[in-house]
């Protein structure tokens, strides 16, 4: 037991099987024989079927499928090619050896990527699982999972590795640095999640900025000479790792609409690109400049449709029970229409936690090392490129002129940027925190300052609410909708009169009304549980800052509040509820007598619509 190797070992092993009973508990249901709902994954497995068939039959994937937009290539389906460096060892240990255990292992994977970031940092065993949890477990992680982004949660998770490779080279460790970025890298991009390596590059490429203009004067030129190659090395390597389905599906784009050749969309001068998606439908799903603090609050703009926001008391749900419909169908109603953002509709909130926004302006009051420019730039980034459409000058120009940027849309997507930010900046202030030699009176003078900047982001929080009126762009086509339904079910079939109209209108009215004060009291709800979590996390480093609790109390405090606030808020979106049993996952494909005849056909050289 007093191996030194044990010793040093033991946090890692401790680490590992935290992250895995907390990866397991949160997604017990999975190890219960249920299958996830996911939307994404059923249209993939349908659209992939003619592809698996075609290999179970002849023993490769095909290059072409018909089952697609009337005929097209079939490479982002399956593909088959081998690398020059084999990396499947390590797909077998993040995804747990492969066995049946979806969505657990991308959790888990992000835990552990994470922790070797911080490992990079020298960070203590609760810092470092304070820090790992945030991150794997942030919002946006379970909304992708409930939705079926399965590769986008798998190449978040691989993020945080693939940066500690870039650090460990920047701090002269070649080597290490060099082997750990290549492998997370080539990890990254084989999940063939192309926006998010993209995202990957950015981050990359702000560390590098970000450290010549901060570490010119004492590093040298020989430095900077050698760790840009490396970097630049373990990117190529790790593109070219994977050149089979990389060329092909560049040869591909250049044919569709994010090559900008589709003849299927009509874009006027002002949203035309050259070689690139449409404008106005690559920024559709554009964060809205207020709803960015919804990573604070996380349903300050309602939440989104897969989630649970209103789970009780609805005035709007009771307001659909008093004309009979079910009070469970009324709930999921009220769900559906609680968000009032400027997105067309979202799944739900990209919420980081409050107690780790309160740890991350800690962070920059407390950090002084150059790391905190760096993460303050890719949070930064990330929120701006998130705004899209409503940052316009800005983000068009990028559109435009940053190369492959056009090809990406739902700029939404780049609040990955400062997930990794706010966890790493979170931890890397509270390990300042705790091991600060500075004087008391300076130490208390930066205390109070994290105190006055929480004070002012909860202040324009309450500020947002008192001056909202919790009305979206989209009510007057929900108010339509309703209305249309009504006279509808009025008329039995004749047509409708005036006074049905109005009578209709006056009812949908006072629901919509209803709809606001839902959203008002979800608004009010979860900012008053955002100012608890930051009230009771203020206070233990309070305590400690006053010698009342020692360090070990103050970060399993810490630890806790953040876990349960981030893991509560996920289960909105990912739950018992998004399971379902296999047989009724797998009746969805089941083929229908239509497609039993159409089958039977010998002549198959015709397309049929489905007008059933």
């Amino acid at each position: 037991m007093n191996s030194p190797l044990l010793k040093k070992a033991l946090p890692h092993v401790i680490a590992i099987v935290v992250f895995l009973v907390v990866s397991v508990a949160y997604n017990k249901t999975a190890l219960e024989g249920k299958v996830l709902r996911q939307a994404d994954v059923q249209g993939y497995t349908g659209m992939a079927k003619q592809s698996n068939d075609y290999k179970e039959k002849y023993g490769h994937w095909p290059l072409w499928t018909e089952s697609m937009f009337g005929g097209m290539p079939a490479y982002n389906i399956a593909i088959e090619g081998t690398s020059p460096v084999s990396i499947n060892w390590m797909n077998h240990i993040f995804f747990l050896g492969n066995t049946p255990l979806k969505p657990i292992c991308f959790f888990f994977s992000a835990c552990v990527c994470f922790y070797i970031l911080t490992q990079v940092f020298g960070l203590s065993l609760l810092v470092s699982l304070l820090g790992s949890l945030a991150y794997a477990f942030a919002t946006f992680n379970p909304i992708l999972v409930s939705v079926g982004h399965d590769t986008e949660l798998i190449a978040i998770g691989f993020m945080p590795a693939v940066i500690a490779g870039v650090l460990l080279i920047l701090r002269r460790k070649y080597l290490g640095g060099t082997a750990l970025m290549t492998i997370f890298f080539s990890l990254e991009v084989s999940i063939q999640h192309l926006q998010i390596v993209y995202y990957t590059g950015l981050i990359i490429g702000i560390i590098a900025l970000v450290y010549l203009v901060t570490n010119w004067k004492n590093q040298g030129i020989k430095h900077f000479i050698i760790a840009n190659s490396l970097i630049a090395f373990s990117l190529l390597v790790g593109l070219l790792n994977f050149a089979y389905t990389l060329m092909p599906t560049k040869e591909l784009v250049s044919e569709t609409m994010r090559g900008g050749k589709s003849q299927l969309t009509q874009a006027d001068a002002k949203n035309k690109t050259v070689g690139g998606l449409d404008k106005e439908y690559a920024f559709r799903w554009s964060y809205g400049i207020s709803e960015t603090l919804t990573l604070f609050v996380p349903g300050m703009q309602g939440g989104g449709y897969s989630g649970k926001e209103i789970s009780g008391s609805s005035k709007f749900a009771d307001k659909l029970s008093e004309v009979g419909v079910p009070e469970d169908n009324a709930l999921a109603i009220a769900n559906a229409n609680a968000y009032w953002g400027d997105q067309p509709n979202t799944a739900g909130p990209v919420y980081l936690g409050a107690v780790i926004c309160f740890l991350f302006i800690l962070g920059m009051v407390y950090v002084r090392s150059w790391h905190k420019w760096w993460i303050l730039s890719v949070c930064l980034a990330g929120i701006v490129l998130a705004w899209g459409r409503h940052f316009s000058a800005f983000n068009y120009f990028l559109f435009d002129n940053l190369p492959l940027y056009s090809k990406f849309r739902a700029p939404s997507m780049a609040l990955v940027m400062p997930q990794l930010g706010f966890a790493l900046l979170a931890v890397l202030g509270l390990q300042e925190f705790i091991d600060s030699s500075e004087k008391k009176d300076i130490l208390l003078r930066k205390f109070k300052n994290v105190l006055y900047i929480t004070g002012g982001l909860v202040l324009i929080s309450l500020l947002i609410f008192l001056m909202s009126d919790f009305k979206s762009d989209a009510d007057s086509r929900v108010k339509e909708n309703f209305v249309s339904n009504i006279m509808q079910q009025q008329a039995q079939g004749k047509q409708p009169t005036p006074e049905m109209q109005q009578q209709a209108n006056q009812v949908v009215s006072s629901w919509m009304s209803a709809l606001h004060e839902d959203r008002k009291g979800i608004f009010q709800a979860d900012l008053i549980r955002s100012i608890i979590f930051v009230l009771l996390a203020a206070a233990l480093c309070w305590f400690y800052f006053r010698g009342k609790i020692k360090s070990p109390v103050l970060l399993a405090g810490l630890l806790l509040l953040s876990s349960y606030d981030l893991l509560a808020e996920g289960k909105k979106y990912l739950s018992e509820d998004s399971y379902s049993d296999p047989e009724n996952i797998e009746a969805t494909f089941a083929p229908s007598d239509a497609d039993l005849k159409i089958n039977a056909d010998p002549e198959k050289n015709f397309r049929v619509m489905d007008m059933s």
